[in-house]
């Protein structure tokens, strides 16, 4: 089947978005991100750019002067450089392994006895890794492929840090959830001369981390494809669709309720393959439709760029 997404990492690595302070991410899905064929191996990098500079509530601009609680969210900005690698254990079977390292800036407004105090970290670290195994099940004499995907997150990024004054840094500023949690999907492909179209759905399940608090479980529904407009480049667009359900704080005291929403976003990009085994992709990602619980701040787009090496053994 023909590259859907090239280097562009699964939805399934992408951090999720945290808490109204938390990380903004790419919710891509990348199946072509898998190896095709059996005894194959993929060696991948991406960088992530993703900022957080809108303040929402509901489905629009939050009112200038309307507070959002104990805290109020000016910005989040992340950068994420991501290694992975894929090895195609026969013609159905594939596993996988992903480690991100993190860098964050985030700062909001603490609401204090009835004055505005300006607070602000900078955190980078390891995030979570993945783990993730992929079977097609089903295969039709056109080429089509259902597959099941199951993966693990291991508390492996950081998850403790304070800023300059020594305080504590939120839930979801962190790169780390500090928790063990798992993923489940269904991939829908189907080559169509030399692109392709697919479908896609996920559930990930994310268990508790320090003091209990636990980020909220998160739906994906992704569907597009991909075509060859030349040779060697691959012109591609998706759409995806993001459920978050709420946090629960747990032992902790941070505002759950201003956690969790839906988004609508469309994802347009390019793959360039310059030679057999390696390709190049970029892709930038932009809301269609935003609606958040309570007072949150979102991203008006985010970008994906990176690059793969194919092998076999």
């Amino acid at each position: 089947m023909a590259p859907l997404l090239g280097v562009l990492i699964a939805a399934l690595a992408a951090s999720p978005a945290r808490a109204s302070c938390g990380a903004s991410s790419c919710e891509l899905e990348a199946s072509g991100a898998v190896p095709r064929a059996a005894r194959s191996v993929r060696l991948g990098y991406e960088f992530e750019f993703a900022p957080q500079d809108r303040r929402w509530a509901g489905r629009g601009a939050a009112p200038s002067g309307v507070k959002g609680g104990h805290h109020d969210e000016v910005y989040s900005t992340t950068r994420v450089h991501r290694l992975s690698a894929a090895v195609g254990l026969t013609r159905d079977w594939s596993v996988s392994a992903q480690l991100p390292l993190i860098d964050r800036a985030h700062g909001h407004i603490h609401n204090h006895r009835g004055g505005r105090v300006p607070e602000a970290w900078s955190v980078s670290g390891l995030g979570d890794a993945l783990l993730e195994a992929r079977y097609a099940f089903w295969r039709s004499p056109r080429g089509a492929a259902l597959s099941l995907a199951a993966g693990t997150e291991l508390p492996t990024g950081r998850d403790g840090a304070v800023n300059a004054a020594g305080a504590p840094a939120e839930a979801g500023v962190l790169p780390g959830s500090g928790s063990y949690d798992a993923t489940l999907s269904i991939v829908w492909q189907r080559p169509v001369g030399r692109g392709g179209l697919f479908a896609s759905a996920t559930r990930r399940f994310n268990g508790p981390g320090e003091k209990g608090y636990r980020l909220g479980d998160v739906t994906m529904l992704h569907a597009g494809g991909s075509l060859p407009p030349a040779r060697r480049l691959s012109a591609m667009l998706q759409a995806n669709v993001v459920l978050r359900a709420r946090d629960f704080g747990g032992a902790t005291r941070e505002e759950t309720a201003n956690t969790g929403g839906e988004a609508l976003l469309v994802s347009p990009g390019l793959e360039f393959a310059p030679r057999g085994s390696w390709t190049f992709s970029a892709a930038v990602q932009l809301p269609i439709y935003q609606r958040v619980n309570g007072f949150q701040i979102v991203s008006g787009y985010a970008l994906r760029t990176g690059f793969g090496y194919r092998f076999s053994y």
